[in-house]
């Protein structure tokens, strides 16, 4: 009994292996009907939690690319940086309320809130290091900073104002 568990598991692992770049790929691009299928299998081997895994890694890949994208561009201020920062997340969280309905169900507040949650954890550089960077040690430093906050607490208002429905609060403006 205790071979077959072992080989199950491996013949699971293999599955998982070769199913992972399709799923990724449908996340991806919005694939809803290969989403589910590697879905339900993934429920079938009692791994859901990998495709969650698979789902948040995608998405932050992503977002993160963005992030460097607008991080390295010198022509934009910290404020702008990040209006269109935040404009690209809260487009993402919208897409996925749509798209994710079909996919992983009708209540997905729990996963956008760890959706969010991840992307704004695994951005590198990390905010304090764009802030250190672009605050530099001029008059403006206050400014500045008040600027980018104020975006923040924007960024908060809209996510709160749209059709999310977060458990729990990502900022306190």
């Amino acid at each position: 009994y205790v071979e077959r568990q072992h080989r199950l598991v491996a013949l699971q692992d293999k599955l998982e292996n070769a199913l992972s770049p399709k799923l990724l790929t449908a996340f991806a691009s919005h694939d809803t009907e290969t989403a589910k299928e590697c879905v339900q299998t993934f429920t079938d081997m009692n791994r859901t939690s990998n495709v969650y895994t698979y789902y948040y890694r995608c998405h932050t890949n992503a977002s993160q690319r963005k992030w460097n994208e607008l991080c390295k561009s010198t022509s934009e201020t910290l404020t702008t940086t990040l209006k269109l920062y935040y404009s690209d997340l809260t487009t993402v969280v919208e897409t996925e309320l749509q798209w994710g309905v079909k996919v992983f169900g009708a209540n997905l507040s729990e996963t956008i809130t760890q959706l969010l949650l991840q992307i704004l954890r695994a951005r590198m550089p990390s905010m304090s290091e764009v802030l250190k960077e672009d605050l530099g040690s001029g008059p403006d430093q206050l400014k500045q900073l008040l600027l980018a906050f104020k975006e923040t607490c924007s960024f908060s208002e809209a996510l709160a104002n749209s059709s999310i429905n977060l458990d729990a609060p990502l900022f306190d403006p």
